[in-house]
């Protein structure tokens, strides 16, 4: 406001001696450099004190400013490892990921654009040598498949994977802030709010009357940061400036020999396996995102035979992992029955473990169940995808998500998509089946998760119809309570439960990031969050020998163990 007024006092000043003449010049000239302030104060803003983080409404994409960071660490690992120059590099080139790699690695001569849609990395032949890449840019879609095909062909030889990123744009918001019919964002007259509608005037007029767009609009003009303004995006990294932008995110990858943080190539005490270790809190953890094995990769199921040793379904790897009682890594098994066929069908979901260490693991989009002895040796697959033209048989299978050993040791198994529960004998061979779409006793609306307590009771996470239902040991109906937060339609949220020695029942809510203690008359007893470190997409629970649990964490890749409260 100071600035204005010396700027009208300035004008009126020099114009005063030309009279009425010069009025409009007069004017133009306040209204023109007024806004020339504001147009050089957003210049400034937009260019020096933002960069390259997108808090202002005038670049619509742009790259974010980790990649001068990891080309930072390139070139501390060129130095490193004396390549130079020559240092083997890839770059996944899908989805215009090429893109400003090509300008920051123009001096390279050893760079591969290759699509890793498949997950396929190979070797470098740069300069007559075959050697692993020593870099991996890898776009987010992509990294599953990669880590996937990492941990078969090279183990280990890369660090944990660092997310970045790649480009990034304002925050949309204001697309629906507008919105003339729901769910039909503002964009043009493709968005149902054109010039000539009544419905938009009369959107844009009851926003002044009665509050709404306005408010975020100038919201956004105010403080110039949408973090102060919407809805932070949930898939947000820790580290990045502005937690409410859109983004396409990656990973990079260097060799487990290079130190990020000193720039220097480590020669002794590297792991040869991902380690057991503890959190902030003290609390054990295993597993965790990498190469190495060991490492998980949006793991979903634990299990614990008689001795103690832990099985973890890794869905992203498609492996059944077995760890000692304190989480160290003890072997691994494909769950695929061509491991090295990457386009066989298989996402592994749930797992049980008899009593005398036989292992079942229900592949629920490879559409079957595979079974194996205590020293991870295929026994029996059965299962098979259903043909949605014919009625379902005993063995078609849509999506099984988990599955128990009854005392009998016969295999239930939560036939998903089916909304029932089949059981099965230990050889794969049909025994019976119970359950079908709805809401009363007896039905199931996408059954998932299932446990066995010691008197016989069996619990089932009966997603869509936020329930925890009871059956008996024949599987009919005993009861059910409510569970608060399930019943979401999230592809993640996908609750698995346990059947505690105390009696009562943990539940997992994954959009939720919690674990839930109830007793059996659905009074809630307890809850598991993590604290200050809070817990990270949890799905697989398991109760230890001295009454604790371990807790699957997919969001990041790990298994933690918890007090019960």
């Amino acid at each position: 406001v100071t600035l204005a007024v010396a700027l009208a006092a300035m004008v009126a000043y020099t114009v005063w001696p030309h009279g009425r003449a010069a009025l409009g010049l007069a004017v133009v000239t306040v209204v023109v450099g007024g806004f020339a302030f504001f147009s050089l104060r957003t210049m400034v803003e937009a260019s020096f004190t933002r960069g390259d983080v997108p808090k202002d409404l005038l670049i619509y994409t742009q790259s974010s400013p980790d990649i001068p960071l990891i080309m930072r660490d390139i070139n501390r690992l060129a130095e490193a490892t004396g390549k130079g120059y020559n240092l083997p590099i890839t770059v996944d080139s899908s989805d215009s990921f090429a893109w400003p790699w090509a300008w920051y690695l123009r001096d390279f001569k050893c760079v591969s654009y290759a699509d890793l849609s498949k997950g396929e990395v190979g070797t470098s032949s740069c300069q007559g040598e075959d050697q692993p890449y020593q870099v991996l840019l890898v776009n987010k879609a992509n990294k599953d498949r990669t880590e996937e095909t990492l941990s078969q062909v090279n183990p280990g030889y890369y660090g944990a994977p660092r997310p970045y990123p790649h480009r990034w744009w304002f925050n949309e918001a204001y697309k629906s802030a507008v919105q003339v019919t729901k769910g039909k964002d503002c964009t043009a007259q493709s968005g149902d709010c054109g010039p000539f509608r009544l419905a938009t005037w009369e959107t844009l007029f009851d926003g002044f009357l009665h509050g709404g767009w306005p408010s975020t609009w100038y919201g956004f003009w105010r403080d110039h940061d949408p973090d102060q303004v919407t809805r932070l995006n949930q898939g947000a990294l820790p580290s990045v400036e502005c937690k409410s932008c859109g983004s396409v995110d990656a990973a990079a990858y260097f060799p487990a020999v290079f130190d990020l943080k000193t720039g220097k190539l480590h020669t002794t005490g590297l792991p040869q396996v991902a380690a057991a270790r503890i959190d902030s809190a003290g609390r054990p953890v295993f597993g965790g995102a990498g190469t190495f094995p060991g490492s998980l990769s949006n793991p979903t199921d634990i299990e614990a035979d008689a001795d103690g040793n832990l099985y973890v379904i890794d869905t992203k790897f498609r492996k059944l992992q077995k760890y000692g009682r304190e989480g160290n890594f003890i072997a691994s098994v494909p769950i695929r029955l061509k491991p090295s066929d990457s386009g066989e069908q298989s996402e592994p979901w749930g797992l049980a473990v008899a009593g005398d260490g036989t292992i079942v693991v229900t592949d629920t989009f490879g559409w079957r169940v595979r079974v194996f002895d205590r020293d991870l040796k295929p026994l029996v697959t059965f299962g098979k995808a259903p043909d949605p033209a014919k009625p379902a048989g005993p063995l078609d299978l849509f999506g099984p998500r988990d599955a128990i050993f009854d005392a009998a040791g016969n295999i239930w198994v939560t036939d998903t998509g089916h909304d029932r529960i089949v059981v099965y004998d230990r050889l794969g061979q049909f025994v019976r089946e119970f359950g079908s779409q709805g809401s009363g006793p007896g039905q199931f609306d996408e059954p998932i998760g299932l446990s066995m307590a010691a008197d016989g009771t069996v619990f089932v996470a009966d997603m869509y119809n936020g329930r925890v239902v009871m059956l008996d040991s024949t599987g009919a109906f005993k009861g059910a309570f409510p569970v608060d937060g399930w019943g979401g339609k999230l592809v993640i949220d996908k609750p698995y439960l346990r059947a505690l020695r105390d009696g009562r029942v943990a539940v997992s809510l994954p959009s939720a990031n919690e674990v839930r203690i109830y007793d059996r008359s659905g009074a809630p007893t307890g809850s598991i969050t993590g604290d200050g470190e809070p817990l990270n997409r949890p799905y697989g629970i398991v109760e230890s020998g001295d009454g604790k649990v371990w807790i699957v964490e997919a969001g990041l890749s790990r298994v933690r163990q918890f007090a019960l409260p």
